[in-house]
């Protein structure tokens, strides 16, 4: 029952100290129709063509820099939101009515808080691009792979104009998303449930491990029935993880 606990604790571990902080800090754009052709580099969509495959319109990555028009901004309000958040905000080399907003916690959700400043506004995002993007013609990037693959070195320009919507990889972000979280969100929580009653069967209180020494066969009817429901609902998600991830 310990190893149970353990397995069950290290479960939730991985996925709140790991797999869902991670998808708030990655970022997805998706580009109207009529500029899909501006970002052809980065999507390939002459390639997926070939292939007869769907075509991309989504570019993702890590943010690297925001490009911003702050001369309308509230100079004060700005600076405050920049050191609040350890940003840094520089001249561009090329216009200087316009700043380049980098840092260490530049998060897509930082840039949507950044944009509510008042006179802040969006013109275009620097993304260090997920390998789909940064080498779209790729064969390895027309398949799904199970193992992550960071972001890489290459970085792309989008200018906020031409984007339809763009977010974190959070639930807002898409169908997908929305699916992923609800589930998994589910699946933690059935998986804390079961941690937390065979934490209560495990330590030496009333009811728990004490009962053992009166009633040894209560209890283990007890766990016997904990475990069946735990691990018949994992069964359960292993049928309905894949049919909701394909509709």
């Amino acid at each position: 029952m310990g190893i149970s606990i353990l397995c069950g604790a290290l479960f939730l571990i991985v996925k709140l100290a790991y797999e869902w902080p991670q998808k708030f800090e990655h970022f997805g754009a998706f580009i109207k129709k009529d500029a899909i052709a501006k970002y052809e580099p980065y999507l390939g969509n002459a390639h997926l063509k070939e292939k007869k495959l769907a075509p991309r319109v989504e570019i993702s990555g890590h943010l690297h820099e925001v490009e911003i028009d702050a001369t309308a901004a509230d100079k004060e309000k700005l600076d405050v939101f920049l050191k609040e958040h350890d940003l840094t905000s520089a001249p561009d080399a090329h216009d200087a009515k316009l700043q380049l907003v980098k840092g260490h916690h530049l998060t897509p959700g930082v840039v949507e808080h950044l944009e509510k400043v008042p006179g802040v506004k969006l013109i275009a995002f620097e993304v260090a691009l997920d390998p789909v993007n940064a080498d779209p013609t790729n064969p390895e990037s027309d398949k799904p792979h199970f193992w992550y693959k960071g972001a890489t070195e290459k970085i792309g320009k989008i200018q906020r104009q031409d984007v339809e919507s763009w977010s974190a990889f959070a639930p807002k972000h898409s169908p997908y998303f929305a699916v992923y979280f609800t589930i998994t969100g589910l699946h933690g929580l059935h998986v804390l449930a079961g941690v937390l009653i065979m934490l209560y069967f495990w330590l030496p209180i009333e009811g728990g491990a004490n009962m053992f020494k009166r009633n040894p066969e209560h209890l283990a009817n007890r766990v016997e029935v904990v475990g069946l429901f735990w691990h018949f609902v994992d069964l359960v998600w292993i049928f309905v993880f894949p049919i909701f991830y394909l509709l």
